[in-house]
This record gives C-alpha cells, sequence and structure tokens, in this order.
C-alpha cells in the first residue's frame, strides 16, 4: 500500500471566515481559495512529492486539525479545509481526482481534532486503498 504524508503549518481559514469574505466581495473567497490553494502545494513538494510519481487512486485521506485552542466547530475547521487541501492534492499530481471514482468509498476521509497552542498545524495522510 502506498502513502504520502505532508504538514501544512498554521490553521486554514474556516467555513465561516470564507462565507464572511464571500459577503465583502464577490472575489474574495476565490483569491483566498486561491492563496491556500498555493500555499498546500508548497506544503506538498517540501514534504517530498514529485510530479513524476504515480498519483495514488483510490485514495483514502486523514485529516489532524491541530488547532490553538478548542474554540472553532470542527466541521466549520473541516468543511473549507478539506477543499483546498483536496484541490491542492490535486492540482499537485498526489491524487487523480476529488471525485466517487478516486477516493474510497464509502469512507473516503477520516477527520480528528487536536488543540496544541504552540504548534497549530493539518497533518494530512493520504494512502492507497484496494
Amino acid at each position: 500500500m502506498k502513502e504520502f504524508h505532508f504538514i501544512i503549518d498554521g490553521r486554514l481559514p474556516g467555513l465561516n471566515e470564507l462565507v464572511a469574505a464571500n459577503r465583502k466581495h464577490k472575489n474574495a473567497g476565490g483569491r483566498q481559495k486561491a492563496e491556500f490553494t498555493n500555499m498546500i502545494e508548497w506544503a506538498i513538494r517540501l514534504a517530498g512529492w514529485k510530479s513524476s510519481h504515480k498519483p495514488l487512486s483510490p485514495a483514502q485521506v486523514m485529516f489532524e486539525f491541530y488547532e490553538p485552542t478548542n474554540r472553532r466547530d470542527p466541521d466549520n475547521i473541516e468543511s473549507a479545509a478539506k477543499k483546498f487541501i483536496l484541490d491542492a492534492m490535486v492540482k499537485s499530481g498526489v491524487i487523480m481526482g476529488d471525485c466517487q471514482k478516486h477516493l474510497h468509498m464509502p469512507e473516503p476521509f477520516i477527520a480528528a481534532f487536536f488543540v496544541d497552542e504552540k504548534n497549530p498545524r493539518i497533518e494530512v495522510s493520504v494512502r492507497e486503498v484496494d
């Protein structure tokens, strides 16, 4: 079984923050998505993923969210972050796509939440499932 692991330093905006940005300006959400997707692509490259690697498919993705506090709702954190991360993984070639065809069904995602005041981050593990 093939696996890949990478870490995104800091935290990503939650769904509430994304919605608020879209309400302020019609292009704000798109700019945020592009900015954070690019940042995640760099994290993927820094972890050693090369464009010559074969994409993992079907894949299961594990998200470990390390927040500085336990104040944000898990669904708010996960919703927006998952979109940014999956899009970056597709663009980087880690996974072939984020549709049901390329994700392990019936459980494509696993998410866990922790508090780490000093080192907020998101750890992402992707594994190819037979």
